[in-house]
């Protein structure tokens, strides 16, 4: 009988371990073990006569994620008969996975956090040797930036395995105030946020949403995983002051001139580790060009409708105008405030009373905020 059950990943703390036998025994034989990150480990073995076990305590701090077996050799019993080799293989538990389920994300960065603002050093990570996922802890009862950046490797290598999953919440709370601001995505949180987890679904093929560089100082926390071929996005970000502004944006650059929908999954924590909102929502995501553009009208020639497409980056007046030859004003097609994105009229060859203009050569000009471009084009009988 083996104390605990090879079936428990073993904790941080658990070093002890016993292995019971019917028969009395005379000589424990000799211990080794087989680790993924040690090549040996500091151990020593006891016998208790009370109730006939070998009692084996580890010294040496368990590396994260080890697969770790013992082995006893040449066991003799009272009456001088040897046992056949005993052996025990445990896992041990993943560092920075404070729930213990194998998953080191946001539930794990908002204890952590709290626990650093509590200067509760039993959540320590750091300092470090050997490599993820199988680092070895040397704890020294200090919250600096090597915890932080042993926490990012170990989210991240959560997350780019199959160990990290996508994450979907019901609904909890009011919904966040999600908007779109020119390229940037923005997800307000709530003002008692600690922690926080967005991920978005999106297509990938005609959009490009990317976050911007990845936070790890003693104020904020922001780490991000981006499988860009699989359309997801996740942002986990924690505040370490108080006063920092509670939002999590992302930038969006768009392939192509057509509006998308996006799925949005967030949950909120605050310091005490609570769950304070979550959901999902959806939201249409506008195309917005990087310049101002007038593309070549289509048909041309044409007889007597024709189609211009055009292209505004920010919200604000725009204007366009039909010019004849003589520079006369023929047409206009528009003159109001506009919101940015990419924008198509069609002219359907008549003036500004509603005649059919003469065929010939015509010019359409576009005039945003310091933009101004002309094109021409020909109507035809």
């Amino acid at each position: 009988r083996i104390l605990p059950d090879t079936s428990v990943t073993l904790l941080k703390d658990d070093n002890t371990f016993s292995i019971h036998f019917s028969q009395p025994l005379t000589d424990i034989g000799a211990v080794t073990t087989a680790s993924l990150a040690y090549s040996s480990m500091n151990l020593e073995a006891t016998y208790s006569p009370e109730d006939t076990s070998i009692k084996i305590t580890v010294n040496d701090p368990w590396a994260s994620m080890d697969t770790v077996t013992f082995a006893i050799n040449n066991i003799l019993d009272w009456a001088g008969s040897g046992t056949n080799e005993k052996t025990a293989t445990f896992t041990t538990y993943l560092l920075g996975d404070y729930n213990n389920d194998f998953s080191v994300n946001v539930t794990d960065l908002s204890n952590f956090v709290t626990a650093w603002n509590n200067d509760d050093t039993s959540y320590e990570l750091g300092p470090v040797t050997g490599t993820a996922p199988h680092f070895i802890p040397a704890r020294n009862q200090l919250y600096d930036l090597r915890d932080i950046m042993v926490f990012t490797r170990m989210w991240h290598y959560s997350h780019q395995t199959s160990i990290g999953q996508m994450l979907v919440y019901d609904p909890l709370g009011s919904a966040l105030n999600i908007y779109q601001e020119g390229h940037r995505l923005v997800v307000d949180l709530p003002a008692e946020t600690k922690a926080a987890h967005v991920s978005l679904v999106y297509p990938w093929d005609s959009k490009s949403i990317t976050t911007p560089d990845e936070i790890n100082s003693s104020e904020v926390i922001q780490l991000a995983y981006n499988p860009k071929d699989l359309g997801q996005l996740v942002i986990e970000k924690a505040f370490m002051k108080s006063e920092s502004a509670k939002n999590i944006s992302f930038d969006i650059n768009t392939l192509d001139r057509e509006n998308a929908v996006i799925e949005i999954n967030y949950v909120a924590y605050d310091d005490s580790v609570r769950m304070i909102a979550s959901g999902r929502q959806t939201l249409d995501i506008v195309a917005i060009p990087d310049e101002y553009a007038l593309h070549q009208n289509y048909p041309n020639p044409f007889n007597p409708t024709t189609t211009i497409n055009f292209d505004v980056p920010k919200n604000g007046k725009v204007k366009m105008v039909i010019y004849d030859l003589m520079g006369r004003e023929v047409r206009t097609l528009m003159n109001h405030d506009l919101a940015a994105g990419y924008h198509r009229l069609t002219w359907d060859g008549k003036n500004n009373i509603g005649q059919i203009a003469s065929a010939g050569l015509y010019f359409c000009q576009l005039r945003g905020q310091n933009y101004t471009k002309t094109i021409k084009m020909l109507l035809l009988k």
